[in-house]
């Protein structure tokens, strides 16, 4: 049995597999699939945060532009209502001379 995981190949590196006891292929095979399950699972992990992240910023990115033109509408508004304030101060200023 040749490992196909490479911490696996790594760690059996310069042991004779003939050597062992008759029992330790299946071990080995055990092992060697279990290591290939973790780096799948890992991986299958890593695709998922990386989605959930770039959908994070995707949403955050959107978030602050509809917070900026919440903003922008707001301080229209009230620069419009402050011109008006100002210009109906004015008429009744005129008015009372």
């Amino acid at each position: 049995m040749q490992p196909k995981h490479r911490l696996l190949a790594r760690q059996l590196m310069g042991r004779s597999l003939a050597e062992l006891p008759p029992e330790w292929p299946g071990f080995l095979q055990a092992v060697d699939e279990a290591y290939q399950s973790f780096d799948d699972d890992r991986m299958l992990l890593e695709r998922a945060m990386e989605l959930s992240s770039q959908e994070l910023v995707e949403a955050n990115t959107e978030l602050l532009a509809a917070s900026e033109d919440r903003f922008i509408a707001t301080f229209n508004r009230a620069a419009v209502g402050l011109a008006l304030g100002s210009r109906t101060s004015l008429q009744t200023a005129h008015c009372a001379w």
